[in-house]
């Protein structure tokens, strides 16, 4: 497995809608990760549906040499960071530009346009808009 390996401490106490925050080693790994299932040998379907949450994102089924490295570019965290032009993928983690409390925040604009572009092309509603 492949992942940004954030070295990331919230900087509060609870997460987006007041959900309670944990901190642990390898936070936020989780968010993006890329495998090679010909080698990915550790996280069959049995530990996934048996697994606590936390057990799985704290990596608890690989060995840490096991986990590669993907660039910062692939999980830039919005809002947690400083701003960065060039993300390949943005984590919305303080919450979506969809949610008053965060609607202007770093990449805001982006989202937006392909929203628009999926509901044009799909001419449905793929994604709800939440005014928390």
């Amino acid at each position: 497995v492949m992942c940004v390996k954030h070295e990331y401490i919230p900087k509060e106490g609870d997460k987006f809608l007041n959900q309670q925050q944990t901190t642990y080693r390898k936070k936020n790994w989780s968010s993006v990760m890329l495998f090679n299932n010909a080698k990915c040998n550790d996280l069959t379907p049995e530990y996934v549906n048996t697994a606590k949450g936390l057990e799985l994102h704290k990596f608890q089924w690989c060995n840490d040499s096991k986990i590669g490295e993907l660039p910062k570019s692939w999980n830039h965290l919005v809002g947690e960071y400083e701003q960065f032009t060039d993300a390949d993928l943005v984590h919305f983690t303080l919450g979506g530009p969809y949610y008053d409390k965060t609607s202007n925040c770093e990449y805001n604009k982006q989202w937006w346009d392909y929203w628009k572009e999926a509901n044009s092309v799909l001419d449905v509603k793929v994604l709800g808009v939440w005014n928390v």
